[in-house]
C-alpha cells in the first residue's frame, strides 16, 4: 500500500536521483526562457501524456511534439524525458 505516496520504478528513482548539479536549469530560472511551446509540452509531460496525446490535445503534429520534446532535453542537458522530469519535479519549476 502506498499510503498517499507516490511508487516510482527503480530505473526511474535512478535517473531521479542522479547528479544534475552541472545543469543548465538547477537554479529554476532558465525555465523562463523556454517557448511557450515548449512549457505547454513539458507541463503535458509532467502530467504523463504521450507525444501523441499532447499533439491531440494542442492540435500539432506529433513530429512537432517531437521536435519541441528534443528541444526540451536540449535546453536542459539531459539525455532522456526521465531524467529531464526529474529535474522538474524535484526543483519544482512549474506552477
Amino acid at each position: 500500500m502506498l499510503t498517499g505516496r507516490a511508487y516510482l520504478s527503480p530505473c526511474c528513482a535512478e535517473a531521479f536521483a542522479g547528479n544534475h548539479g552541472e545543469n543548465a536549469y538547477s537554479d529554476g530560472d532558465q525555465i523562463k526562457k523556454l517557448t511557450a511551446r515548449e512549457r505547454d509540452v513539458l507541463l503535458h509531460l509532467v502530467r504523463g501524456k504521450t507525444s501523441k496525446d499532447i499533439a491531440r490535445i494542442l492540435g500539432i503534429s506529433f513530429r512537432t511534439v517531437d521536435q519541441h520534446r528534443a528541444s526540451l532535453l536540449m535546453k536542459f542537458g539531459v539525455k532522456n524525458t526521465v531524467e529531464m522530469l526529474g529535474i522538474v519535479l524535484r526543483d519544482d519549476l512549474l506552477p
